[in-house]
């Protein structure tokens, strides 16, 4: 239910015919009946109401009362200063109206046809009619007949002569509804326009005080939404800068009573951390201080550091001759003395000495087995016009078994013997050099040979071949892997594999990088520092001499290579000669050229690998030296 009452100013007995002191609306939107409240006059008039003329519409804008419907009451003045009411049902409502819902408007005026006389209209009122049940999903609709009959055109009054007052309040009272003079008027109007200028005053000031109140509270909110987020991202919590600050400070306290209690000290962990570290730091030096004089105390007892020059020693007073060493010079010995014992110890730390513990072997002179039979070759040459030719006679208990014709015109064969001759003709004629297939040496044929003769007609054998068809069969060594080979195929590939890079000048590129690859070695220019390494560095050509079987017996090791193996052939000699290292003149070395012969793989395996510098009394104590001794 909508009730709405619109006040009017109380009258007196100032016109013919009075307006309603009041009105009302209400709306039931359950029944749809819209009820019209009047508020009857003090009756204080000439003319009382006979009845009352409703005039309404449903607009969006002011009612028009020349254009609009209007009714006209079953009841007049009735009771002084009381409520009476007009209902428009639904259906009435239906019968003016298509679409019976939006703004009702409606002004009143009160009417005495009997004396001609109406009254003024009232303000307007005006109720909303929703756009839901009951008021829409109605029948067919059709036009009202008439609109309006309303047949008063004018107001009129008694014969009563009014004076100029009067006249200027009821003509106030029909513009404004207020009984005023002009003065009155005007001084209200003027005491309204200054309270409605001071009031627009008051509510501008208020609405810019509250928009600048609420910027103030969004940027106090963005600053400290910002400064939350910057918190978390440096600390992980999110927190004002006051709360972090609180909570920083409770952990600081908390961080130096809980240091305190463990080390009587209070500090942050921080200052705890750079603390231990520079105690410990001490304690190293005083470590390393206590292993080095142990050490040098060792090395006195065992060899004269003077003659190696480590050792600084003042003239004696009475050898004028004798001249002492200078600041530089004793500064550079005793640099190199900390030098070596620094080696040392890095030795002993990287060192399992375990590792080349051996047993002894004792061998017994009965454990050897001496044949009963032995073989007797006789070479005896004829020579022929175009070739020459040699008997070769196995003779067993006088029998002779197989005479061999071997041809030795080719220049390999010029310094070896006829049998290893005619044993690498043999092998040429058993193996063929094909793609994909890599030679091995039958066993039927070096059977009854030597691991000295094996490996002096495999030699010669290779050197039979070309130099492609020596890259060829390490193409396919390539391609199958070196730890696929077997051990006849060893003894062949290690010679191919030598000879390759004794002719690395007459390769071609591509066929050099072949070698470089079966190696191990990841630039192919390298092949050549190793084949110019071979003739001087013995290390490296015992390498090179045992690379492929090394390989085979390293299958296991990821990126082996032939840097490992010149590796473990150095550290192998060292271990069996370690005092060569008390041999070496260091003034004689140019520290500047080294790694000039050394590839570049190597190089880099040279910064994986301690020098070994062991002091002759260490290897002694530390390790025993494999020997054999026979009884």
């Amino acid at each position: 239910m909508v009730f709405l009452i619109v006040p009017i100013p109380v009258f007196a007995d100032h016109v013919p015919t009075q307006p309603p002191y009041d009105q009302s609306l209400a709306l039931d939107t359950s029944t749809g009946d819209l009820t019209v409240g009047i508020y009857s006059s003090d009756g204080f008039e000439d003319s009382p109401p006979e009845k009352y003329t409703i005039f309404f519409t449903i607009s969006d804008s002011a009612i028009d009362t020349s254009t609009s419907f209007c009714i006209s009451t079953s009841f007049g003045h009735g009771t002084n200063l009381s409520w009476q009411y007009h209902v428009f049902s639904l259906e009435d409502l239906q019968a003016y109206f298509e679409i019976p819902n939006g703004t009702f408007r409606t002004k009143i005026r009160a009417d005495n046809d009997t004396d001609n006389s109406f009254s003024t209209l009232t303000d307007e009122m005006t109720i909303v009619i929703p756009d839901q049940l009951p008021f829409v999903n109605l029948a067919n609709w059709s036009a009202p007949s008439s609109s309006c009959v309303d047949t008063s055109t004018t107001t009129t009054s008694s014969s009563t002569t009014l004076d100029p007052l009067e006249t200027e309040r009821n003509t106030n009272f029909s513009e404004t509804g207020i009984l005023e003079t002009n003065q009155e008027r005007s001084d209200r109007e003027a005491e309204e326009a200054e309270a409605e200028r001071k009031a627009q005053e008051k509510a501008d000031r208020e609405a810019q005080e509250e928009a600048e109140r609420i910027a103030a509270e969004k940027a106090e909110a963005e600053r400290i939404e910002a400064e939350i987020n910057n918190n978390f991202n440096e600390t992980g919590f999110y927190e004002t800068d006051n709360e972090r600050a609180s909570r920083e400070e409770a952990e600081y306290l908390a961080e130096l009573d809980a240091n305190f209690e463990e080390t009587g000290f209070y500090e942050t962990d921080d200052e705890r951390a750079e603390r231990e570290e520079i105690e410990y730091q001490i304690y190293l030096e005083e470590l390393e201080a206590a292993e080095e004089a142990e050490i040098l105390a060792e090395l006195e007892d065992s060899i004269d550091l003077e003659d190696l020059g480590l050792v600084v020693v003042e003239c004696p007073e009475d050898d004028e001759e004798c001249e002492n060493l200078s600041d530089d010079e004793i500064a550079k010995a005793e640099a190199d003395l900390k030098q070596f014992i620094d080696a040392i110890q890095k030795i002993e730390e990287e060192t399992d000495f375990d590792d080349f513990d051996v047993e002894e072997e004792v061998l017994e002179l009965s454990d050897l087995e001496i044949p009963d039979d032995l073989v007797v070759i006789i070479f005896e040459p004829e020579e022929e016009e175009e070739t020459e030719k040699v008997l070769i006679i196995e003779d067993f208990a006088d029998e002779v078994i197989e005479v061999v014709e071997v041809d030795l015109n080719n220049e390999v064969f010029d310094d070896v013997s006829d049998e290893v001759a005619e044993t690498v003709i043999e092998i040429i004629d058993s193996i063929e050099i094909v793609e994909d297939q890599i030679p091995e040496i039958p066993e039927e044929i070096i059977e009854d040979l030597t691991a000295e003769e094996v490996e002096e007609v495999v030699e010669v054998y290779v050197e039979t071949l070309t130099e492609t068809e020596k890259v060829e069969i390490i193409e396919d060594v390539v391609d199958a892997g070196v730890e696929e080979l077997s051990e006849e195929q060893v003894v062949v590939v290690q010679e191919v594999v030598e000879s390759a890079i004794d002719d690395v000048k007459e390769l071609t590129e591509e066929q050099v990088e072949t070698v470089a690859e079966v190696l191990g070695l990841e630039e192919s220019d390298d092949v050549a520092v190793i084949a110019e390494a071979v003739k001087t560095d013995d290390a490296v050509a015992e390498a090179v001499d045992t690379f492929v079987e090394r390989a085979v017996e390293n299958k296991e090791v990821e990126d082996y290579n032939l840097s490992d193996v010149v590796v473990e052939v150095q550290i192998e000699e060292f271990l069996e000669n370690p005092g060569v290292i008390f041999q070496v003149d260091f003034e004689e070395i140019s520290f500047a050229g080294l790694g000039d012969d050394l590839t570049n793989q190597q190089k880099e395996k040279a910064q994986e690998v301690v020098v070994p510098v062991i002091s002759a009394c260490q290897i002694i104590s530390a390790s025993v030296v494999p020997y054999r001794r026979i009884k």
